[in-house]
């Protein structure tokens, strides 16, 4: 099934802090040991559910320690090695180390912390050190690249000083949830009536940050109001508060008792059992039941309101810490009129916004209309990257162009401070010895390992690199079992089974069966097969395509036409009937579509065709890559983009959706392997003299990778290649892929020579430079002033 469900893992009850208003109840310091947490692990693998967000919360968690992560890591994915697992951690921070940042960062955890805003306010709240002491955290976090978002509580006293406290947020660069302080479960806590935020002023406060918050929108993101406006436009709630919430955020607590989320955790009057129950004895559980009916009578109780879709009553907890009786005289949230006030106002601007001229002269314009094109409310609803996110990678943008015209860290700095560019300098400095270190520093990392299994295929495609259907012998399956075992000892992310066509490979469904069985062996490896899936297949075959592989990439090329044009009649008919039948299998593989296609085709009716063919699908994953001049498509010329992932959207989506600096294509760290064992950097470099070795003549990879050869490959960068060293957009290019150039390679030193006419590169990288200095509010006179690069002409539209 492919869901997500939210469930908490409460690893230790104990906390240092005392805040003013924390939900938990009093309790001696418990902490989960490691039968409680391989019975929790296991039980999670009973849900029927692609993906967990697995939340680490308390008390405090970091109590618990390093090795209790560490081990909690390796037996929650261990044990669920078919579900997709996402971290997330919520912690004051002041335990946090270095090896606690590692094993994160390693994990990718997305942290969060509790802080009310500035020092005087925070610590009046929380108690005295408290800012302090998280800050020192949130710092450490960030010296190793991870990012923290906070919750802010407003209480009855703090929400008078809402401005002073999100421009404190702002100053500091970080994200924030909005929550109201509220009374607590059965006297739990500490909180008392002059705390409290009353609903009507918590709906006052909404409404009063709804507009400073648009008008700062590219300086902070507040998530509550993010949630509310996506919830409205979709007419579903999207967050805990709002839906029917019961199941979806299950929390375990450290004894491995079950509740029905963090904040009734410790309070026996509402533990549903325990993990040594199935998930059917939960759902029978008086409090389950108790929840559900609630639920259920909410249409009644709610059903003249015209937000009932969106809110569903609120949340119980609320309901329950101030109705004492329970559900029985009261199933309504308390905060339903603060509620209805924030959604009030979001509707009306929302269609201010929708009914602007503006807004209607794009949706007239769109190659895909739909009413949320132009208005800063709407961008927040219609589910785009945040506004935060294109400044981010703007500012990271600026960050690599003034590396790259400067001579050291030191000078990129004073320039991007002349600039304007830099707010925190020390902060900012550390960012830019970290971003050079990386662009400069040989790349160690082993991404993909592209398995050729065979280059026969049934079809005969005019754009195939590998000039699939010639003949050629089937890489042995035996041997590539153990190729997939080598691999993952040596730390590559990807695995992946390709051809020509490899389902035509006389062993592929017993080579499938096997990797099945290891798939946990394997892990965190992923086993990815690409295929055209224009072959039939019985049942048992596709049933076994389904679930074998970690993700499945079909190829589709655009819409039926372009598609059949360079595949064969009929062939688009075929590859979608085949993948309609995939999906029907409800298997554990992903799976994704990509396309090759030239740029002119990847922005229009073809590029759209495949995106909404996959929306309909339901498939999350789209990749549209150009066409390179290799194979059968030697004769193209290609439209080489800044980054080929990303060649199909504008600047302005390429910083939206993430643009990541690079100073090489990727050289040394994959590896592309031919039928006959023979290997090579990659499939486009793939002339004798650059042959790496055979992995049949020398039994696997190993050698290879301890070769001074492959070792070599990930010092050949853009600061090392002829003219791209001199180029202060370098790293916006990465030196573009070396297929680019049309040209065998003769030996390892001519990778370093100067790429041909790369104009149409240089192009889409001042493209990207104006965009974000339009993004960042530079003005181009100031940034010339710090003696950084601006284009005298204005690049075309890229």
């Amino acid at each position: 099934m492919n869901m997500t469900l939210h469930r908490m893992i409460v690893p230790s009850s104990g906390c240092p802090a005392s805040c003013q208003y924390c939900f938990g109840p009093h309790q001696k310091d418990k902490t989960m040991n490691k039968q409680v947490l391989e019975r929790t692990a296991s039980w999670l693998g009973e849900e029927k559910a692609s993906t967990l967000e697995i939340t680490f919360h308390g008390g405090e968690p970091l109590t618990a320690g390093v090795k209790f992560f560490r081990n909690a890591f390796d037996v929650l994915q261990n044990q669920n090695p078919e579900k997709n697992i996402r971290f997330n951690l919520q912690s004051n921070l002041w335990l946090l180390n270095d090896a606690l940042i590692d094993l994160f960062a390693e994990h990718r955890v997305s942290m969060g912390t509790s802080l009310d805003g500035p020092e005087h306010i925070n610590d009046a709240q929380r108690g005295k050190g408290y800012f302090r002491r998280t800050m020192l955290g949130i710092e450490k976090a960030r010296r190793k690249g991870l990012a923290v978002g906070c919750i802010v509580t407003f209480t009855r006293q703090s929400a008078e000083q809402w401005e002073e406290i999100l421009e404190f947020f702002i100053r500091e660069g970080l994200n924030i949830s909005i929550h109201p302080a509220q009374p607590m479960l059965n006297g739990a806590g500490h909180v008392t009536p002059e705390w409290v935020l009353p609903p009507q002023r918590y709906g006052e406060l909404l409404v009063q940050v709804l507009p400073y918050y648009l008008k700062n929108i590219n300086r902070i993101r507040i998530e509550t109001l993010d949630a509310i406006a996506r919830s409205i436009a979709r007419g579903k709630g999207g967050i805990c508060t709002f839906g029917d919430c019961l199941g979806g955020y299950l929390t375990v607590g450290p004894d491995g008792s079950v509740y029905p989320c963090q904040r009734f955790m410790g309070n026996p009057h509402y533990r549903m059992g325990t993990i040594w129950q199935s998930q059917e004895q939960i759902q029978q559980s008086p409090v389950w039941q108790a929840f559900l009916q609630r639920q259920k009578a909410i249409q009644e109780r709610c059903g003249d309101c015209p937000f009932v879709d969106i809110c569903r009553g609120g949340c119980p907890y609320n309901v329950l810490a101030q109705n004492p009786q329970g559900f029985s005289s009261e199933i309504r949230d308390p905060y339903c009129p603060a509620y209805q006030q924030i959604f009030t106002e979001i509707t009306e601007q929302a269609t201010r916004e929708a009914f602007s001229a503006e807004n209607l002269q794009a949706v007239v314009d769109s190659p895909t209309p739909h009413l949320l094109q132009k208005g800063t409310l709407l961008h927040l609803m219609s589910g785009r990257p945040h506004p935060t996110e294109a400044m981010t990678h703007a500012r990271q943008t600026l960050a690599v162009v003034a590396l790259g015209a400067s001579q050291s860290v030191e000078e990129a700095h004073q320039r991007l401070s002349m600039a304007g560019v830099i707010g925190n300098p020390e902060r900012a400095r550390k960012a830019l010895e970290s971003l050079h270190q990386r662009l400069t520093s040989p790349e160690n990392s082993r991404n993909n390992l592209y398995l050729h299994i065979t280059f026969e295929c049934p079809l005969r495609c005019n754009h195939c690199y590998a000039r699939g259907g010639r003949h050629s012998p089937a890489f042995p399956a035996e041997k590539a079992i153990e190729l997939a075992q080598q691999a993952s000892r040596a730390g590559f992310r990807h695995f992946v089974i390709t051809g020509g066509e490899p389902l035509v490979h006389p062993e592929i469904f017993p080579l499938l069966e096997h990797l099945e069985g290891l798939q946990q062996d394997l892990s965190p490896m992923r086993i990815v097969l690409r295929t055209s899936l224009v072959s039939p297949l019985s049942d048992e075959p596709m049933r076994l395509l389904a679930n074998a592989p970690h993700e499945v990439v079909v190829s589709l090329d655009g819409d039926p036409q372009t598609h059949n044009a360079r595949r064969g009649e009929n062939a688009y008919q075929r590859t979608v009937e085949n993948l309609q039948r995939l999906l029907s299998m409800h298997g554990k593989a992903e799976v994704s579509l990509a396309a090759v296609l030239p740029l002119s085709q990847a922005r229009g009716a073809e590029g759209e065709h495949v995106r909404e063919l996959a929306k309909r699908l339901g498939i999350r994953r789209v990749r549209i890559r150009p066409l390179l001049p290799l194979g059968r498509a030697s004769h193209t010329y290609p439209d080489l983009p800044v980054e080929a992932v990303w060649f199909s959207m504008t600047a302005e989506e390429r910083l939206a959706y993430g643009f990541t600096p690079a100073s090489s294509c990727g050289l040394g760290q994959n590896l592309y392997i031919e039928p006959d064992g023979n290997v090579y950097p990659c499939y486009a470099l793939n002339s004798p003299s650059l042959r790496l070795g055979n992995v049949l003549e020398v039994n696997g990879i190993e050698k290879i990778l301890s070769s001074s050869f492959f070792q070599s490959l990930s010092h050949h960068t853009v600061d090392t290649r002829q003219t791209c060293k001199e180029c202060a957009y370098r790293y916006l290019c990465g030196g573009a892929c070396r297929a680019w150039d049309r040209r065998t390679f003769q030996s390892p030193e001519e990778l370093n020579s100067s790429p041909m006419n790369c104009a149409s590169l240089k192009n889409r990288a001042e493209t990207l430079l104006i965009t974000a200095l339009r993004i960042a509010e530079v003005p181009p006179e100031r940034w010339e002033l710090a003696g950084l690069p601006f284009p005298h002409h204005l690049p075309e539209s890229s």
